[in-house]
């Protein structure tokens, strides 16, 4: 028996696009956007912790590094971030069982959690540096760069980065408000972190946006 051809109507066709579109940018969706920070994946958490839009690396030939294609690769974070302290916590979760730990040991890193979530960001915008930032080196100079404005780099000695929180060997930040006026600002296109005769890092302000705010 032949087969009988099936045939679509413009409107039919236009619909099935449409559906196809809608789910191919629903797949596409971050997932800090996507879902809440307690059921994120260890996956989803590695993403935000090395591939989003908080984070910037820079490719390097020096030692002690995550080797690919023979460089190395040195990491800025900016850890003020509600979005990278939550992706650490959860992940620790996860890779710690906290569903399954004993109470004396959940109890400990639920204060360690709530002190890495709780941090005072106030008045600064933080980030943190790897070894291969800085050369292995725990005194950084430069300067961090925003459109036209810059910003001594001031080293943090108060940061909590014992576990769950993230480690970074150094922690710099600059102020959130200068003279009334916020550091970055709506128009703010580019965040650099200058590091001289080392790294230069990059960030775009504007698509550091969480839960519809600016998150920095």
């Amino acid at each position: 028996m032949p087969r009988r051809r099936i045939f679509f109507t413009p409107l039919a066709i236009l619909i099935i696009a449409t559906l196809a579109a809608f789910t191919s940018t629903a797949t596409n969706v971050p997932p800090w956007d996507a879902k809440d920070w307690t059921q994120w994946t260890d996956a989803d958490c590695e993403l935000i912790l090395t591939k989003s839009p908080w984070v910037s690396a820079s490719s390097w030939n020096g030692p002690n590094a995550y080797e690919k294609g023979g460089q190395s690769q040195a990491v800025a974070q900016i850890v003020s971030s509600l979005v990278i302290r939550q992706a650490a916590v959860r992940q620790a979760q996860l890779q710690m069982d906290h569903d399954h730990m004993q109470p004396d040991a959940k109890k400990q890193f639920d204060l360690q959690a709530a002190a890495c979530l709780n941090q005072n960001i106030e008045d600064r915008i933080v980030i943190g540096l790897d070894a291969n930032a800085t050369n292995g080196d725990s005194n950084v100079a430069g300067e961090v760069a925003i459109s036209k404005r810059t910003y001594p780099i001031t080293q943090v000695s108060d940061w909590i980065t014992s576990n769950p929180c993230p480690f970074y060997p150094v922690v710099i930040s600059i102020p959130r408000v200068t003279g009334g006026n916020p550091a970055i600002g709506p128009a703010d296109k580019k965040l650099e972190i200058k590091i001289p005769s080392l790294h230069n890092f990059s960030f775009e302000p504007q698509k550091m946006m969480y839960k519809g705010k600016p998150d920095f």
